[in-house]
């Protein structure tokens, strides 16, 4: 969905996904490294890119948003979206922290729980779900940490395993004492 959302905390700023970010998600995309736990695809052209974005910015179903830190880097490090909505529920993920340098300092937790009190406040959702690779440590520790618990186990066609999570809107409240420090701004 093309929107004009902006989610700051900490040292973690939400935005819309911009043209000028294409390349950068692309080039993460496409490495082998960092997109291990995300559904396999094919090289992604820059051709490809462009249509996904259009796609996206048209899914009334979809909220993407790049993730800027603020305070050292100062740059997008990752993304990240809201989708999927049913009744009281959405799904969160997509989620790729792609800078090398934001690795290990807690951002991907802030982006998370920035993105989930989001869902909770403005969309007014009882609970948000994620599905998660089994094998992807570092993802799982911080929707641990954000409240997440497993749900369910879901089998993958290449082998392994992924894990349904799932935080709900009253856990989530009361897990978290730093939630009046989230500004959201912007209009749908």
């Amino acid at each position: 969905m093309k929107h004009e959302i902006t989610i700051a905390y900490s040292d973690i700023l939400l935005r819309p996904v911009q043209e000028n970010d294409l390349e950068l998600l692309r080039t993460w995309r496409n490495d082998s490294l960092i997109s291990k736990y995300l559904i396999k695809t094919d090289y992604i052209t820059r051709e490809k890119q462009l249509e996904w974005f259009k796609r996206i910015n048209a899914d009334d179903d979809c909220y993407m948003f790049a993730i800027e830190e603020t305070s050292i880097l100062n740059r997008v490090i990752g993304s990240l979206s809201l989708y999927n909505f049913r009744k009281d529920c959405v799904e969160y993920g997509r989620l790729m922290i792609g800078d090398d340098e934001a690795h290990g300092k807690g951002l991907g937790f802030r982006a998370v729980s920035s993105l989930i009190y989001f869902a909770f406040e403005e969309l007014k959702n009882a609970a948000v779900e994620c599905i998660i690779h089994k094998e992807n440590i570092a993802c799982l520790k911080a929707n641990y940490k954000v409240g997440f618990t497993v749900r369910g186990e879901l089998p993958l066609p290449e082998g392994g395993n992924e894990l349904l999570l799932k935080v709900e809107r009253d856990g989530f409240y009361k897990k978290h004492d730093f939630l009046d420090s989230i500004t959201i701004k912007g209009s749908q």
